[in-house]
């Protein structure tokens, strides 16, 4: 558990880090929009989200830390909460981070392409790259 807080810690330390180098851009280009868009919305999502993951993580791995002491085995309730958490945490932050195949879906669709055409085209740059 302390593995996983130490890697918790530094998640956090990295992604604060880039947000604070970041942050004069991000003002510029994201909160200068009036209205927001679906790339708007998931930029924030993806930067937001996974400063709420980190603190998340070191919280419960702090608790359980505490709870599950020296030789003590944590519980299977407890394991299982674990694994939804990290499952439903990192398919939601793969997800939103697959933006660009999202936003390249808007835009030929927006273009007046066929769905099949677009679905076939994000397919085959899946397949090669």
């Amino acid at each position: 558990m302390r593995a996983q807080i130490a890697a918790s810690v530094f998640g956090l330390l990295i992604t604060s880090c880039d947000s604070f180098l970041t942050r004069h851009k991000e003002l510029e280009y994201v909160w200068s929009f009036r209205r927001p868009t679906f790339v708007w919305c998931l930029f924030i999502l993806a930067r937001y989200l996974a400063f709420s993951i980190h603190i998340a993580s070191i919280i419960l791995t702090s608790i359980w830390t505490v709870r599950f002491r020296g030789h003590q085995r944590p519980t299977e309730e407890v394991c299982m909460t674990w694994q939804l958490f990290q499952a439903a945490t990192c398919y939601s932050m793969l997800l939103i981070l697959e933006k660009d195949d999202w936003t390249k879906l808007c835009h030929l669709e927006s273009n007046g392409q066929s769905t099949v055409h677009v679905h076939r085209e994000l397919h085959i740059k899946n397949l090669w790259g």
